[in-house]
């Protein structure tokens, strides 16, 4: 495993660089469905800041080298202030109790999820449910910092604008393959699937965003 793939696979938790287990049928993606609790577990309480910033941990596949070292390094150095951000925000603060587990168990049995498992991303099953759950607390935070350029530019003003322009490359890809003829499943599933996202973590994680 390259660390480039390893660092990308991470990236794709922030929803502002890609948007981020495995062996969970998405058939079922509601709260407290048999294939959805399956997935994780979702009867753990709110995840910590820790559990949230060592989501980020780097992770090596087994022959440390100097490069990996380094990078092992510059985590440990920044962990402690990364956690101190985490605390100190308004979406971290304000999520309400249960919220994260209700909305990993509502995303974790889609497709989306399964570099998790699939041997880019070697988690606990803690963690598991805490990169997930990471990315549904990235997807209220950006909301927040968004907000006042979005609506000072008269882009959007509210979650359902917000969620168009965030996932509008998704649509783009639909109505581009519809438009070629060509079979669009897989672009429309990773539409469902992260629209479905979206609006998970704005219904448990951050519903103080409407």
């Amino acid at each position: 495993m390259t660390h480039n793939r390893r660092f990308r696979s991470l990236a794709v938790l922030l929803p502002l660089t890609a948007a981020l287990l495995g062996g969970c049928s998405s058939a079922s993606s509601e709260p407290g469905s048999t294939d959805a609790a399956a997935c994780v577990d979702a009867t753990l309480p709110n995840a910590t800041a820790e559990e949230l910033v060592d989501v980020l941990r780097p992770r090596g596949d087994g022959t440390a080298d100097a490069a990996e070292q380094n990078l092992v390094d510059q985590f440990a150095a920044s962990r402690p202030a990364q956690i101190e951000r985490v605390e100190q925000s308004a979406v971290f603060r304000s999520v309400p109790d249960g919220g994260d587990a209700a909305f990993a168990g509502a995303v974790c049995a889609d497709t989306r999820w399964d570099d998790i498992n699939a041997g880019a991303v070697t988690l606990s099953p803690r963690a598991e449910r805490g990169a997930i759950v990471f990315a549904g607390h990235g997807y209220c935070e950006a909301y927040e910092q968004m907000l006042p350029a979005a609506v000072s530019t008269g882009s959007w003003d509210d979650w359902a604008g917000y969620t168009v322009a965030l996932i509008g490359a998704r649509r783009s890809a639909v109505d581009a393959a519809k438009a070629a003829g060509r079979d669009f499943s897989a672009e429309q599933q990773a539409l469902e699937e992260e629209s479905r996202a979206y609006d998970a973590a704005r219904q448990h994680i951050c519903p103080q965003f409407g």
